[in-house]
């Protein structure tokens, strides 16, 4: 402003009957409309899981990669697997509507211990690869590490009799996946990424997704 004229004073404005000065600063926002939060289960696209089913999957891809291996090795005999005495043992049980506990638990044992000797046919022949290229592909090298991950996990659960294990692998091709204990009625435990969802004035958004279990109400 031109000298001799009166300073220039802030605007003011009315708030609930009383004057405030306008500092620049946002008034707070007051809490308004209802917010919705809710977890839930993404469904992952992979058959139900059960010990045998999963031990039968692991032995039969070792011993796809036992054939891979023999055939280029160079060695005369082919290594022993039984692997028809170890399918006809799954399939005896596997074709029982109802199963035993004694049933169940001799048969896991018993496709523990084939699953056992194909991992180690497997490091066996792959001593013979030291100066030699690595005869594995990328999947299969994935497959057979996720394949003996399953093992010590089964195997530990069997000998302490429990059905959990920390980190426990429930899928051969999909290892991340784990199983989610949601206690409903129609599905008590559910295979997925396990999510937070919110919504308020008809947004929804996803809050937190892991494919680990989290308990929800510390969000």
């Amino acid at each position: 402003s031109s000298s001799g004229s009166e300073p220039t004073e802030h605007p003011v404005k009315k708030v609930e009957g009383r004057k405030q000065e306008d500092t620049g600063e946002a008034e707070p926002v007051k809490n308004k409309g209802t917010l919705k939060v809710d977890a839930t289960i993404a469904d992952q696209m992979i058959k139900h899981p059960t010990d045998l089913t999963l031990l039968n999957d692991c032995r039969k891809q070792a011993e796809r990669i036992i054939d891979g291996l023999w055939k280029i090795s160079g060695i005369a005999n082919k290594p022993r697997d039984y692997r028809r005495v170890a399918r006809k043992d799954y399939l005896s049980l596997a074709k029982k509507k109802k199963k035993t506990n004694r049933e169940l638990r001799k048969a896991i044992r018993q496709q523990l211990q084939y699953l056992g000797r194909d991992i180690r046919i497997i490091h066996r022949l792959l001593d013979g690869f030291k100066d030699k290229p690595f005869p594995l592909t990328t999947r299969d090298q994935r497959l057979f590490w996720v394949m003996q991950l399953i093992h010590d996990q089964q195997r530990w659960m069997h000998a302490n009799r429990v059905k959990s294990h920390p980190n426990r692998v429930v899928n051969l091709y999909q290892p991340w996946v784990r199983p989610m204990v949601r206690g409903k009625e129609k599905a008590n435990v559910e295979f997925g990424s396990k999510l937070n969802v919110s919504e308020i004035d008809g947004f929804t958004k996803i809050n937190r997704i892991s494919w680990e279990a989290w308990n929800e109400s510390r969000d």
